[in-house]
């Protein structure tokens, strides 16, 4: 494998691997982020400069052996209550700002965004969800590793500028308000950990794509 596809594969991994960080907590998904941490790190991953807050993720992660501990939490901050929902994961909260009635138009918003880019939200999640958006870029990062294995240079470019856009559009955009608002509500070190974790790899991650953008213009 290329050096460029296996960067590829490594950020297709991460991005999976966040989506379940912050998926409702099974035992068996508990036991499948803590083997998938070790198969990701044995991929070079304390080169990169979100490492930090990956390690300590992996030291909460680590502590945190039953899902039954994760379970109450995630309900908590992520399903509503009786006063709604504590942490709201989903972009349209964030853009909307408070302006109920502009919920709808921001989704659809949304979704003609993805329509442009190529993309398709899975069914079972809203569109603007924060796992949807994550296993988005995991899906378009498989498919760069992909072209980049292929040595299909224009077709890694085309990849690189929708995940470039789809970060600078969305979850770029609003991941650090939900990040703050986890903070907020005195968390769980599990959610507090994650949080940090896909923010801090997010902001790297834009960085990234723009030099592998310029470096695969050289190249080509």
């Amino acid at each position: 494998m290329t050096p460029a596809a296996e960067i590829a594969r490594l950020r297709q991994g991460l991005y999976r691997y966040f989506a379940g960080a912050l998926a409702p907590p099974e035992q068996v998904r508990l036991e499948q982020l803590t083997d998938a941490a070790g198969y990701l790190e044995a991929m070079q991953l304390a080169d990169y400069a979100f490492a930090r807050e990956w390690r300590v993720l992996m030291n909460v992660l680590e502590s945190t052996r039953a899902a039954t501990s994760l379970a109450p939490e995630h309900v908590r901050l992520f399903a509503s209550g009786t006063r709604g929902v504590l942490c709201p994961p989903i972009e349209s909260y964030y853009r909307a700002d408070g302006r109920n009635h502009a919920t709808p138009d921001i989704v659809m918003a949304i979704r003609r965004d993805y329509r442009e880019m190529g993309l398709t939200a899975s069914s079972r999640d809203a569109p603007d969800h924060v796992i949807t958006q994550l296993e988005i870029m995991s899906t378009l990062c498989g498919g760069e590793s992909a072209a980049w294995e292929a040595g299909s240079v224009s077709e890694s470019e085309r990849l690189l500028d929708s995940e470039a856009k789809f970060l600078r559009r969305h979850l770029a955009g609003w991941l650090p308000q939900f990040r703050a608002r986890v903070h907020a509500a005195e968390p769980h070190p599990f959610y507090a950990a994650a949080l940090d974790a896909v923010h801090s790899f997010v902001v790297h991650d834009k960085d990234l794509i723009a030099g592998l953008r310029r470096w695969s213009g050289a190249v080509a």
